[in-house]
Parts: structure tokens; sequence; C-alpha cells
């Protein structure tokens, strides 16, 4: 995919389910196969894209994470939109609005994924001629992540996505994973939104009963999602880096 991409990642909650863990560090910080969260999602981007224009939305402790990456990690470019309140991902994605004026790939940073899921969904969006406000990775695989919606995919698009969840899913339907590539045009659709829709996953539904258009992009991989202390005591890695680029 010839084109420069532009990336968001969400790192800003506490995630008070990791109890102890993250008293000193944010979530997405907490080291899984000798590294941080965080550290294996950007490799696993420049695995995927050479290059990246990437923005981190951080809240609690983000401090340590700009210190960490800094502005420029491997052929990452970064920079940082900071509120340090707890903030629910509709508005955490927002303190990056005037930052997003192309279309981008929306990343959760407690997710990792192979990364050929994250040029998938790109290219995906790309391949309909911006029909599509954009497109949704959704994982066949349920058990990782019980609080993410279940979307029922029809040809390429999302016909139904249901959050809160509504169970543990049936057969066909797939698990939205916090990978998304979306329009730019998606920032304003979310200022619209009303003010007691605070989840991005529920703003998608609603825009999905109401007719709009996304893609789904399925996934049929391991995927990992850290929600709680268990969830660190495992080996991830799908492609270690080589030398830095």
């Amino acid at each position: 995919m010839n084109k420069e991409v532009n990336a968001v990642i969400l790192a800003g909650g506490r995630g008070a389910r990791m109890g102890e863990l993250t008293n000193e560090a944010q979530k997405c910080m907490l080291y899984v196969d000798d590294k941080p969260i965080l550290a294996h999602i950007l490799d696993n981007l420049v695995i995927s894209f050479g290059s990246v224009d990437l923005i981190i939305a951080t809240g609690y402790k983000g401090e340590t994470i700009k210190q960490f990456f800094g502005s420029k990690y491997r052929n990452i470019d970064i920079k940082y939109v900071h509120d340090p309140r707890p903030l629910e991902t509709k508005k955490r994605l927002l303190l990056a609005e005037r930052l997003l004026t192309q279309p981008f790939l929306l990343i959760s940073g407690d997710v990792i994924a192979n990364p050929e899921q994250y040029s998938k969904v790109a290219t995906t969006f790309y391949s309909e001629n911006h029909s599509v406000l954009g497109t949704i990775s959704g994982a066949s695989n349920h058990l990782p992540a019980l609080s993410h919606a279940l979307i029922t995919q029809r040809n390429r698009y999302i016909a139904e996505l249901v959050f809160p969840p509504n169970g543990d899913g049936i057969s066909g339907q797939l698990r939205e994973m916090g990978i998304a590539f979306f329009d730019s045009t998606f920032v304003n659709v979310l200022k619209g939104t009303d003010k007691e829709h605070i989840y991005i996953s529920k703003i998608l539904a609603e825009l999905i009963k109401q007719g709009v258009d996304f893609a789904a992009e399925p996934y049929f991989d391991k995927w990992y999602h850290f929600v709680n202390p268990q969830d660190i005591n495992t080996t991830v890695i799908f492609n270690r880096p080589s030398e830095a680029l």
C-alpha cells in the first residue's frame, strides 16, 4: 500500500483490573516478552508499513510513555496528545482531532495482533474507494475480549455491531478487536454524536443501524487483549523485528 500511514493509539486508561501492576505504569507499558505492550504494537506497525506518523493519546502515567518512546521510535514519528482525566474512548480520540486530517489507523493500546492485520484494514478501506466510513477488524476467536462488541458480517460489510455484547456470540459472528481504519471525517461524526455516547463501539453500533457503511476485515490468527494480571504471563510475539530501520 503506497500511501502515507497515519495512526492513533489510545493509551490513557489506568487498567484498574490489573491491580497493583499499574500502580507505577500505564497498562500499555507493562512488560510482555521482555518489552512493553506498546513497544510490540509499534514494532508491528514498522513491520506492516515501514514508516508511520503516529499520535499517542495518553492519560494516566502518560509521562512514562513519552519518556520511553520520545518523538521518534524506529521509523515512527510520534506526537502526543494528553489529558490526565479518565476519559472514555470517544473523548480520548477527540484529543487528536486537529491532527487527524487524513484517514487513520486506530489501535487500542492493550491489544496485540499479527502485524498483517494493520495493513489489511487499511488496504480494505482504500479498496472500497471511500464508500465506507471505516474498516473494522473482527476476530473469529471470541475468548480474549468478552467485553468487545459482536459483529455480524454480510459480504464485506457490517450488517450489525452489538455493544455492549449480548452474550458470547454465535457461530459466524466476529469479535471487535480495537483495531480499525477510519476516514478523517469520522472525527466530525464523533463530535456530532450525543453526549451519552462515550464509547466508540456504541457510536459505531448506532451508525450502522442508521445505514452508514463500514467494511469488516476478519481475523483468524491469535490475538491478545491485556485486561487482568494473568494476561501478562504469556508469550506473544508473532514477528521479532530485525535491526531498527
